[in-house]
């Protein structure tokens, strides 16, 4: 019976199937236990989950044959939801992340603590979901590497330029975001934390998008040292209605981050385009500030963001782009530093466009982790040639500006040398040449131009190239698309 009952489900906790069998078989607890213990050790079909934890020491079972089914993952879902556990809160996060989310997001989005006394940490829940194999680790293109979901095949076909777009609309909205904090001193002006690069600063046990201290009264407390800050923390999604579900791994780490006496007080934010009237009220009634992107900063921005995604989800088939750009780029200027974002990465997408007409092998995007550290640096757009790699690196800005020289020196000192190190460690043929080259719309000063002739004399294993201004523009020229992107480059000048 036991047998036949989990190869009609995809899997069942032992307290769910124990009562089936007390009901079924009018039987005692202790019987159902029993012949459930039975059944396990005698037929090799029926198996149970190692490695993960459920609440009053329940296990889920489930039939041989149904491992990795869709039932499988459903039930699986359903009984760590329904046991209120901390794995539940990672697979909410990335079923309403599409099924992936960046491993630099991951302590963000994934609802479980830093460090917290009598609490699974985030690296034992990521451990913990890859040894059950419900997630993976997965590099997508422009993103880089990602936690992603084993499941259906909904959730194995990602769109890098897709997921690109959204967190880079999510990048705006958190810029924007840190800049409202500051003007409107809800925050300490020079003390804000955006987390999603690599240095996060946790607050009260926990990850978040954004993160500082607050000296706003009803956040401070008083002790023998005198005054102690509380602190601003925020989330923000993008591109999702937030239900229920999609709120809850917020919804966690405020809950538990209220335990933890030794951090001040906090004010939760979480922005979204939407939430659901559930998930709205679900919120304030946890005390969190539930926001959207239009009661912040109105309409224009709103569809401004929404402008980026769609943009950014399609570059490759628009054929009107200039004037899509044009109008895009006058709806951001109220949020500082948006409109260099997004002027970069069309940067980016006009010179790698450019050079697919030539060469057969051009990566947008690409990030390569350093041999030594734990820092990954982006390859802006990197040329596969037969016996030649050539690394790119964009700057773009006006035509009359001066690329900052800390700018060029860290392109120079640091990310060419790591970048080198780690395509040589990559690379099968000991042979291939590598060139790295710094295309910029903006002017060099004379001190940058001394310390790249400087370089370039020592250099014997790789070797280095600029084009500046309008080399920039004929090397754009030389592509045979004619489409009016390429013809237009000057806009992002």
């Amino acid at each position: 019976m036991i047998e036949a009952v989990l190869a009609q489900r995809g899997g069942m906790l032992s307290t769910e199937l124990k009562e089936y069998l007390m009901k079924a078989c009018s039987i005692s607890s202790d019987t159902a236990r029993k012949r459930i213990s039975r059944a396990e050790k005698d037929n090799s079909n029926i198996c149970k989950l190692l490695g993960i934890t459920f609440q009053h020491r329940a296990v889920f079972y489930y039939h041989k044959k149904n491992f990795a089914s869709s039932y499988y993952w459903n039930d699986l879902h359903q009984a760590l939801q329904e046991s209120n556990s901390v794995y539940a809160y990672t697979i909410a996060a990335l079923i309403s992340h599409q099924g992936i989310i960046p491993i630099d997001h991951f302590p963000i989005q994934c609802g479980a603590p830093h460090r917290m006394a009598k609490n699974i940490s985030y690296e034992r829940v990521l451990n913990d979901l890859k040894n059950i194999n419900a997630i993976q680790e997965s590099f997508i293109p422009r993103v880089g590497d990602c936690i992603s979901l084993i499941q259906n095949d909904e959730y194995n076909k990602f769109d890098g330029d897709i997921i690109k777009a959204r967190l880079l609309s999510e990048e705006i909205l958190i810029n924007a975001l840190s800049d409202w904090l500051k003007n409107l001193n809800f925050a300490s002006y020079h003390s804000i934390a955006l987390n999603r690069d690599e240095k996060h600063h946790s607050v009260n046990g926990f990850y978040w998008d954004i993160s500082a201290p607050s000296y706003l009264t009803p956040l401070t407390t008083t002790n023998v040292d005198g005054k102690k800050p509380g602190f601003i923390v925020c989330d923000v999604m993008l591109d999702c209605i937030i239900d229920e579900n999609a709120l809850s791994p917020f919804l966690n780490k405020v809950k538990k981050s209220q335990f933890n006496r030794n951090q001040g007080r906090c004010l939760y934010i979480f922005v979204a385009e939407r939430f659901t009237n559930e998930a709205f009220n679900l919120a304030k009634k946890a005390g969190i500030m539930p926001a959207t992107v239009r009661n912040l900063f109105g309409k224009d921005v709103e569809k401004a963001l929404k402008s980026v995604i769609s943009l950014f989800s399609h570059l490759a088939s628009l054929v009107d782009a200039p004037d899509k750009i044009d109008k895009l780029f006058s709806r951001l200027d109220q949020i500082e530093g948006a409109v260099g974002n997004l002027r970069g990465s069309l940067f980016e997408f006009i010179v790698a466009e450019s050079l697919r007409s030539i060469y057969p092998t051009v990566e947008l995007g690409n990030k390569l982790k350093s041999l030594t550290s734990s820092k990954k640096y982006d390859a802006d757009i990197m040329v596969t040639k037969p016996q030649e790699t050539l690394i790119i690196e964009c700057k773009s800005g006006h035509a009359g500006a001066l690329l900052d020289n800390e700018e060029v020196k860290h392109w120079l000192q640091e990310q060419v040398p790591n970048m080198y190190k780690t395509l040589c460690h990559q690379s099968d043929d000991p042979e291939r040449k590598y060139v790295f080259e710094l295309w910029s719309t903006k002017q060099l000063s004379e001190e940058s131009i001394a310390l790249i002739d400087k370089v370039k004399k020592t250099l014997k294993k790789y070797s280095i190239e600029l084009k500046i201004g309008e080399e920039v523009r004929q090397e754009v020229e030389k592509s045979n698309k004619e489409t009016p992107l390429c013809q237009d480059s000057c806009r992002l000048n």
